[in-house]
């Protein structure tokens, strides 16, 4: 019989004479495949906590830097300020602005609404 057909007939794989024979997994140098996969495993993580971490750091400059954008736009502490650059040109802002500041000056207050006023002043403060 000849071996012309390449084996066709047997059974099972037949080894082809010269061909490298694999080797089994304790001769193998290298690290096992646990080993391999913990290793892949603790990187996933350390990569999931740094793009975490970068997100919530430039998630709070971000932050700063629209709060400090919004207070000098603001001019808090000065609503008159704050109506020229918001208002520009409208008069019938102004106009309301001017009433309401006069009527704040002009205001009295009775005993009773003095004194809880004051009360609530104290319980801002946590005098209470």
């Amino acid at each position: 019989m000849s071996h012309d057909n390449g084996g066709f007939g047997r059974r099972g794989m037949q080894p082809m004479p010269g061909a490298p024979q694999p080797l089994p997994a304790s001769a193998r140098r290298g690290m096992s495949p646990l080993v391999k996969q913990i290793g892949g495993l603790a990187l996933g993580i350390a990569l999931a906590f740094a793009l975490g971490g970068a997100n919530m750091y430039f998630k709070k400059q971000m932050g700063k830097s629209l709060d400090r954008d919004f207070v000098e736009s603001a001019a808090a502490g000065n609503p008159a300020a704050a109506i020229e650059q918001v208002g520009g040109g409208d008069d019938l802002l102004q106009s309301v602005h001017r009433v309401c500041t006069r009527r704040a000056a002009e205001a009295k207050l009775t005993e009773a609404e003095t004194r809880a006023a004051d009360l609530s002043m104290h319980l801002e403060a946590g005098e209470g």
